[in-house]
């Protein structure tokens, strides 16, 4: 099961989200790549989920299986 992204909180995660990054290139202009994931329990969601750029929220079975 993931951990919340805060460093020492032990609580349960409830949510996260996997960035998208740009890695175009002449060949590829539009390519992009999973970037980092963040995950969050319900205290610090408000804090973590705040201004988030491009990419996708995990799934519940994403987060079960990490």
């Amino acid at each position: 099961m993931a951990k919340c992204s805060i460093v020492g909180c032990t609580d349960a995660v409830v949510g996260g989200f996997e960035e998208k990054l740009d890695v175009g290139h002449f060949q590829a202009p539009t390519a992009t790549a999973p970037g980092p994931r963040t995950h969050w329990c319900e205290e610090h969601k408000r804090f973590l989920s705040r201004g988030l750029g491009g990419g996708r929220y995990l799934s519940q079975n994403e987060l079960r299986s990490e």
